[in-house]
């Protein structure tokens, strides 16, 4: 197919045959690759052949929950191997990056809020669990993070304090103020990166505007669905979006020439990025973790983008970034310690800020999608996503029973706390 534009920009031809009992992938022609994936009989894909980069496998618990993925291509492994392990609710408690002898560590509250992170190095693996995971030890912490909430499941670490309505007053040496609808209307001062944003909303309550520092402008058109669909760069055209349903597809620059484009595996499981101005040239493939993040791409056997993310979301990334898929597998619009002025995420219903780990805009359900308007998947950033942004509970990458308790404990800690 083709866009008409002054620019015309054309595509490859992509197919994908299933396997007819299964209904899972026999093998996927990418338009550059035709990678082939394998599935054991309880359909988990447990290896993908890629001509260009060898081959990915992956390993389960007994509760299907990954506990590893390891590449034959060495430089890959480095970069993108996991191993994982789970505490008895079924949550990642331990994640290591073998290549690198690094593993972070998560610790949860009674009412499954993440609690504590503690970052490892010097770690080696030393053997499987098959109803855990990997096992393996560290010779030295590095660092520890503590997060702490209130009964309302705000977070109270970093001097947070809130006004009424559980909107967030200070935080991490900011400040943030709000309109009467309930929108953030500016972000303050907030550490380690302190600037002015001002946020201006349309009569939808979509995000409009963004004003940073008091000079730089950023502005945003949105398609009949709400989906933003043009960028404006102190009123220049910097991009074009294109969707397709719920995914983003494409994205154009000023000239109609595209600067990528996305294919997936399923909903927020990038699986390719295509790059090429009028015709396709390169693709780069994505890799995500158990987490649901995009760790970053290659090419080939090449590593051309590494991401890293603390737990709330807020990227270190470098190489080329032709991607802005990342945390969660969420599109990404760059903030001020990437060179950006934006920094938020944009979780379909609305936008999310990864400093606080919280939306800025109220739940445009209401209290429908869970008593907190602004709460990310019930405090728990590492097991949990939304999709949607319209609930405050966990829509879970991992499944267990205990963790759906646990959020009900949330919710009844709040109504009681609310009680008058």
């Amino acid at each position: 197919m083709s866009i008409s534009a002054s620019t015309s920009v054309t595509f490859k031809s992509r197919s994908v045959t299933l396997d007819a009992t299964r209904g899972v992938p026999n093998y996927v022609a990418d338009g550059f690759n035709t990678v082939y994936p394998n599935y054991n009989t309880e359909a988990l894909e447990y290896s993908t052949y890629n001509p260009a980069s060898g081959t990915r496998y992956r390993d389960y618990i007994s509760l299907h929950s990954l506990d590893s993925t390891s590449f034959t291509t060495s430089t890959l492994n480095t970069a993108f191997g996991r191993n994982y392990y789970y505490d008895a609710a079924g949550r990642i408690a331990m994640a290591m990056k073998p290549g690198a002898g690094t593993r972070q560590d998560y610790y949860y509250d009674s009412y499954g809020e993440l609690s504590s992170v503690y970052d490892q190095s010097g770690c080696y693996t030393m053997g499987r669990d098959p109803n855990a995971g990997i096992t393996s030890g560290c010779s030295t912490t590095t660092s520890t993070t503590n997060y702490t909430y209130d009964d309302a499941g705000n977070r109270t670490d970093l001097g947070s304090t809130y006004y009424v309505g559980n909107r967030l007053a200070l935080f991490n040496g900011g400040w943030y103020t709000y309109d009467a609808d309930g929108n953030v209307n500016q972000k303050y001062g907030v550490n380690p990166t302190p600037h002015n944003q001002q946020f201006y909303w349309n009569p939808e309550n979509r995000l409009d505007s963004l004003r940073y520092d008091g000079y730089y402008t950023v502005t945003y058109k949105y398609n009949a669905l709400g989906q933003p669909a043009l960028k404006y760069r102190n009123g220049t055209l910097d991009r074009a979006w294109l969707w397709d349903g719920d995914a983003l597809l494409a994205e154009f620059n000023s000239s109609n020439q595209r600067t990528a484009e996305y294919l997936y595996n399923g909903i927020d499981q990038p699986y390719a990025t295509v790059t090429g101005a009028t015709t396709a040239t390169a693709i780069q493939y994505h890799e995500q973790d158990e987490l649901g993040n995009v760790l970053g791409t290659h090419t080939g056997t090449s590593v051309t983008e590494s991401i890293s993310y603390d737990p709330w979301g807020m990227p270190t990334y470098s190489g080329s970034i032709d991607s802005r898929l990342m945390w969660k597998g969420l599109m990404w619009e760059g903030g001020p310690a990437q060179g950006d002025v934006v920094g938020l995420s944009y979780v379909r219903g609305r936008w999310y800020d990864p400093q606080p780990g919280r939306f800025i805009q109220e739940n445009p359900i209401g209290v429908d999608g869970g008593v907190n308007v602004y709460l990310y998947a019930g405090d728990d950033p590492v097991n949990g996503s939304d999709p949607s942004g319209l609930t405050d509970h966990c829509v879970t990458i991992n499944v267990p029973p205990a963790r759906e308790q646990a959020l009900t404990h949330v919710r009844a800690r709040y109504l009681n706390a609310i009680k008058v």
